[in-house]
């Protein structure tokens, strides 16, 4: 017979499951004056405004989500807002997966985005970011849009396909790098540069 108990193997524990709720205001999460906040491994579905919201002053990581069904945009930077926006999956909302305005710049990185009624990813009204190797399809309108006096982005190593508009749009004055995509099936051209930009 044994003296003393064996030891117990210790295991790493395993991360907590998705929290799912269905938001009703007009944010899921709302990030601003001075806050910081890390949005991690939830379900958002049905926001009846958006899922997301970083504005002046706030800065948010959001990673590991699932956010479907939004009626607004799934995530909006605004007025300064930063952060970084990673690994995540966005589907079929009303508008844009990703907006960002305002002079926010995030870095959007590794999301896949499908079947958005609306574009993919919105930069305007000086919005800036740099959006790498996301994943976007089977949009309503570009994959990713590009508008406006002082917006500019960098949109690298993307792809985005199966659109029922353009791929990758840039236009009334925006500027951006656009470089080592993979645009196709799109309904209309892969890459449109017009209207000043």
């Amino acid at each position: 017979p044994l003296l003393f108990p064996l030891p117990r193997v210790l295991r790493e524990p395993e991360p907590p499951p998705f929290l799912q709720f269905t938001a009703t205001g007009r944010s899921a999460v709302l990030v601003g004056g001075g806050g910081r906040a890390r949005v991690r491994r939830n379900t958002i579905a049905r926001a009846r405004g958006t899922a997301v919201e970083v504005q002046a002053g706030g800065e948010c990581a959001m990673d590991e989500n699932k956010v479907e069904g939004s009626e607004g945009y799934a995530v909006l930077f605004q007025g300064g807002g930063a952060g970084r926006v990673e690994g995540n999956m966005f589907a079929d909302g009303r508008r844009a997966a990703i907006a960002v305005s305002g002079g926010s710049s995030p870095q959007v990185v590794k999301n896949r985005i499908e079947s958005s009624r609306a574009t993919g990813v919105f930069v305007f009204d000086g919005g800036r970011g740099a959006f790498t190797q996301n994943t976007v399809a089977r949009c309503r309108l570009a994959g990713v849009e590009v508008r406006d006096e002082g917006s500019f982005c960098v949109v690298e190593g993307n792809t985005v396909s199966d659109g029922q508009d353009g791929g990758i749009v840039v236009h009334s004055g925006a500027r951006g790098l656009v470089q080592a995509n993979m645009v196709r099936d799109n309904a209309m051209a892969g890459i449109t540069v017009c209207t000043g930009a």
